[in-house]
């Protein structure tokens, strides 16, 4: 299990949503996994930015520990939907688990019980 503690949330001039933290538990985080949010949705991944190594530079994973910005795309069940920024923040502080495309889909197929 990889979990990761929200402790930010920021709009972008280009309305893009960028969530900010800590990697906890796990192992690395990566671009395209999804992030799983309270309400149901979830989040995924579209580029990982590592405060301390330099504020444009953007990789393709990030390890436990690492404090990181992360890039969204956001998707609640089968449609598309874009949280607010105020909607993200009610989730400050709280570990919130990632999963990979592959696990996501498992998941999926066995509560349709296929």
């Amino acid at each position: 299990m990889r979990r990761f503690n929200l402790e930010g949330v920021f709009q972008l001039e280009n309305s893009d949503i960028v969530i900010t933290g800590r990697m906890d538990v796990g192992d690395i985080i990566k671009t395209n996994d999804l992030i799983l949010i309270p309400d149901g949705g979830y989040l995924k991944v579209d580029k990982i930015q590592m405060f301390y190594k330099g504020s444009k530079i953007f990789y393709k994973g990030s390890k436990i520990g690492d404090n990181i910005g992360i890039h969204l795309t956001c998707s609640l069940g089968s449609g598309s939907y874009q949280p607010s920024k105020d909607h993200l923040e009610t989730f400050l502080k709280t570990n919130l688990e990632i999963i990979d495309i592959s696990e996501f889909r498992e998941k999926k197929l066995k509560k349709l019980g296929i």
